[in-house]
């Protein structure tokens, strides 16, 4: 009896960990949803962009960074990026580049949020939809 405890103990323990990596997973999917959201359904007015960069949200990533989250570590495929041309540099990275790439950018913009443009949020929001897209498992559509 005490090998089928054994047992279950460790096929318990792996089931714990493996749903623990699907709930981070799933609140860092939803965190950058919500920062492209807001990003997309913001004005670009130039008075908007100081609160737009104050608002931008990275607390579920430093939180997950800090608790040691591996992900799946897939790598950017060219198909996925199905022919823009500003993403070819990004193709080959895991999805763990991706994300601190993205979160960095966040971070850069919250920092000096008076060298905001309105072409610095487009860029972060199609890099935003880039990393969403590839942490789904799906390619960008095309153009």
């Amino acid at each position: 009896m005490a090998i089928w405890k054994s047992l279950y103990d460790v096929f318990d323990k792996e089931r714990s960990r493996v749903e623990k990596q699907r709930g981070q997973l799933r609140a860092l999917q939803f965190e950058l949803e919500a920062n492209i959201r807001f990003v997309a359904s913001s004005g670009q007015q130039e008075s908007q962009l100081l609160l737009i960069a104050d608002k931008l949200e990275s607390q579920t990533f430093d939180t997950i960074l800090s608790q040691g989250f591996s992900f799946n570590n897939e790598m950017l495929k060219a198909q996925q990026i199905a022919g823009y041309a500003e993403f070819n540099r990004y193709v080959g990275r895991d999805s763990y580049q991706l994300v601190c790439d993205a979160y960095q950018r966040i971070k850069l913009i919250k920092k000096s949020p008076t060298g905001i443009t309105g072409l610095k949020l487009k860029s972060l929001l199609r890099f935003l939809l880039l990393v969403h897209f590839h942490l789904n498992g799906k390619g960008l559509p095309s153009k």
